[in-house]
């Protein structure tokens, strides 16, 4: 473990039991950033797909209960 490693633990371990929790979700946090960041850029660009597609021309509307209900039925077949 590095000085400044041991350093940090050492100030955490100090801190109260809610305010670890806290930095503990920061860090958390901080490590998943950047998968966050990729995830909403890959939905970003499969809505920005389907906006086309729907502008274009090349989709069908369904009733979202419909569907619902097909899809229901077929997972009834599978059981």
């Amino acid at each position: 473990m590095s000085s400044r490693l041991r350093k940090a633990s050492e100030a955490a371990f100090s801190l109260s039991r809610k305010e670890r929790a806290a930095l503990a979700h920061a860090l958390i946090q901080s490590l998943d950033a950047a998968s966050d960041e990729r995830v909403e850029a890959a939905w970003d660009a499969e809505i920005n797909l389907r906006l086309d597609a729907v502008d274009a021309g090349q989709t069908t509307e369904r009733d979202a209960f419909v569907a619902l209900d097909e899809i229901e039925a077929r997972l009834r077949e599978t059981r």
